[in-house]
């Protein structure tokens, strides 16, 4: 199905124009007119998918995108799927990147200094950092200028995580089944194998886009190794990087994207002394055998090695106890700017903050996006937060380079308490205490924390909360909790909040959980299907047949057609995995309808036994007449000759 401008999907989505179009996926520019916000709605035709694969494909990447929480890449909204009598139209619905992507800003004339390519660099190793660290790690494996959006002030967002067709442009070469790009793809993407450092030599060959403004497949290759030296003039230290990130072998490029990072800023001049000291020994290892042990971070700071320090407690291979017992400088900062506090908080020890800050740790410290080590905390683990709080050192009311307080990046309702209780123990000014409190009622909010909302407001959640924008954010993320606390705090669900989701969207929802909806049973979601619907087409297990048993009880409707036109009971008769869950439900189904099941059975074994009757007198030429309808009626009523009004009383039971 091709879109055309004006149309309008699900009663929501309107469409704008296209953004790209891939083998069989198109992608649109499209505004959702609940929000009056433009939107990326990627869209899958069955009839035009290649195999079941690229299905598979489309799905977990919807699945991925559900899991993200990064700065970098555009938020995940939504996934439906729109059913017609001869197709079925799979959707995605993601946040509007804007800006350009790198490919389009080389096109139009953008020369990137070497500091700006740096800048790219690291944004783009940071997101994969998040992406390789996830458990389990997700590799993008189609990194590219096209999939790279860039705004105008520098931002870099990474795009595409299908298989089918970029968000914004064709990811795919034509007539291929290795997915990725050719010219930007690792030589181990063509055996099918793809690991961390695979996306690492994606970053590489776009970087030599950006650099040479030529595709990489058009520069000279020799054993599968980009020349490139030649080509462009480059700082010694970046070339040599960029030359590790495109070794052919994963082996021989950086093991991960924070190495990579580590690695990427170019180290500080050193004395000339300790240039000839070094010799062709590295820093570390000169230090190692020259300086007494009492001193070796100390010097490590002063090379300008602190990174590495850094790195090393990150992966614990080295403790903050020993860095700071060895000279390290607590204040000695990383490439982002950040101090060995944060590297305490990220690690969760309590402890070790209270170490640093005895050692002079300048809790006041701003990272390169002015945040302080409590903007940090907020946003880790409870025990960081409390040990940073009970210091009161640091004044939760400043903000960084986006204007927000630590307040704003909370991101556990158990981190907000502990604000709630560090606010109520200052002594601070009434007018200063109470706005800090209409910060975290409007955080909690935006969370969905209902329980801290009405004990900080001490009455009615409705009168602080837009009940159903919470529940919608609850669907979109995936959030239990806050569905559990709606129903625990008797924040009843209306039919309008579930008009505007797709009842597919909570199958994060447990059975007995669903059970809550009971009351809902003739609710229409936005693609106009009950429950029912949504049930029977993902019954996964007994449980969801008892929920399904419940609905009927209760009445549930079905017949009821959603905007396809396809009611519950024919939903159960297409089919689909877990047949015997499926036949349990058709049962169900059948009985609710009237249908004798076991009649029809015993009909069709008639219908069977006849049959083979036939076939044995048309062998054995024995003519025969076959038996009408009425003869066929009265055997499975079990007599010879019934009268019409049994016959008549059995058609009208059938």
């Amino acid at each position: 199905m091709v879109h055309q401008s004006g149309d309008i999907i699900q009663r929501r989505y309107q469409i704008l124009g296209r953004l790209g179009e891939g083998n069989t996926g198109i992608t649109y520019l499209a505004k959702d007119q609940t929000t009056q916000k433009q939107v990326a709605l990627k869209t899958l035709v069955l009839r035009q998918a290649v195999n079941w694969k690229t299905i598979e494909l489309f799905e977990r990447e919807a699945e991925i995108l559900q899991q993200f929480n990064h700065p970098n890449i555009p938020k995940y909204l939504e996934y439906f799927v729109v059913e017609t009598e001869r197709d079925r139209n799979f959707y995605i619905v993601q946040e509007l990147a804007k800006g350009k992507s790198l490919f389009d800003w080389v096109q139009q004339g953008w020369h990137g200094t070497e500091a700006e390519i740096r800048a790219i660099a690291l944004q783009v190793l940071e997101i994969l950092n998040y992406l390789h660290t996830l458990n389990p790690p997700v590799f993008h494996r189609d990194i590219k200028p096209q999939n790279l959006i860039r705004r105008a002030d520098g931002q870099i967002f990474l795009v595409d995580f299908g298989s089918v067709g970029s968000t914004y442009h064709n990811t795919f070469m034509q007539g291929s089944t290795v997915v990725g790009t050719y010219g930007y793809m690792a030589p181990e993407q063509f055996r099918g194998q793809v690991v961390a450092a695979t996306d690492l030599y994606g970053l590489g060959t776009t970087l030599l886009f950006l650099l040479t403004r030529r595709s990489p497949a058009d520069l000279p290759v020799q054993k599968l190794r980009i020349e490139f030296r030649s080509q462009l003039q480059l700082s010694p230290h970046f070339a040599d990087w960029l030359e590790k990130i495109l070794e052919p072998a994963p082996k021989d490029r950086f093991a991960s994207a924070e190495i990579a990072i580590s690695q990427l800023q170019p180290p500080p001049k050193q004395s000339s002394k300790l240039s000839i000291g070094i010799g062709a020994m590295s820093a570390l290892t000169l230090i190692a055998l020259v300086v007494t042990d009492h001193y070796r971070y100390a010097i490590i700071n002063k090379v300008g090695l602190t990174q590495s320090a850094y790195t090393s407690i990150d992966h614990r291979d080295l403790s903050i106890k020993e860095y700071l017992s060895k000279g390290g400088d607590p204040n000695a900062t990383d490439i982002e700017g950040r101090t060995l506090i944060y590297q305490a908080i990220a690690l969760g020890e309590a402890d070790s903050i209270q170490q640093i800050v005895a050692k002079g740790g300048n809790l006041q410290y701003r990272d390169h996006q002015g945040q302080t080590p409590l903007h940090e905390a907020a946003q880790r683990k409870p025990e960081a937060l409390k040990a940073i709080l009970a210091l009161n050192q640091i004044d939760i009311s400043l903000k960084d380079k986006k204007g927000k307080t630590a307040i704003d990046y909370i991101n556990s309702e158990a981190n907000a308490q502990l604000f709630v209780e560090h606010i109520s123990r200052r002594s601070q000014i009434k007018d200063q205490k109470q706005q800090l409190i209409e910060t975290l009622i409007q955080t909690a909010s935006q969370r969905g924390w209902l329980n801290l909302v009405q004990s900080l407001t001490e009455g009615d959640v409705s009168t602080y909360v837009n009940l159903s924008e919470v529940f919608q954010r609850a669907v979109a993320n995936s959030d239990a909790g806050v569905f559990r606390s709606m129903i625990a705090k008797q924040q009843k669900l209306t039919p309008d909040m579930l008009n505007q989701i797709h009842f597919h969207e909570l199958k994060f929802l447990t059975p007995e959980e669903i059970l809550e909806l009971l009351p809902y049973a003739d609710a229409l979601d936005r693609g106009g299907n009950t429950l029912l619907n949504f049930l029977v087409d993902r019954v996964e297990s007994d449980q969801d047949v008892q929920t399904i048993w419940k609905l009927l009880q209760v009445g549930a409707n079905i017949h009821q057609s959603n905007l396809q036109g396809i009611t519950p009971l024919k939903r159960a008769s297409m089919g689909g995995k877990n047949r015997p869950m499926r036949e349990a439900i058709r049962l169900a189904f059948n009985e609710r309808a009237g249908v004798n099941p076991s009649r029809r059975r015993e009909e069709e074994r008639i219908r069977q036994q006849e049959q083979a009757e036939r076939n044995w007198q048309s062998e054995n030429a024995y003519p025969r007449q076959p038996r009408d309808d009425s003869e066929l009626s009265n055997k499975l009523m079990g007599i010879g000759s019934a009268p019409s009004q049994r016959n008549s009383e059995y058609n009208r039971n059938r």
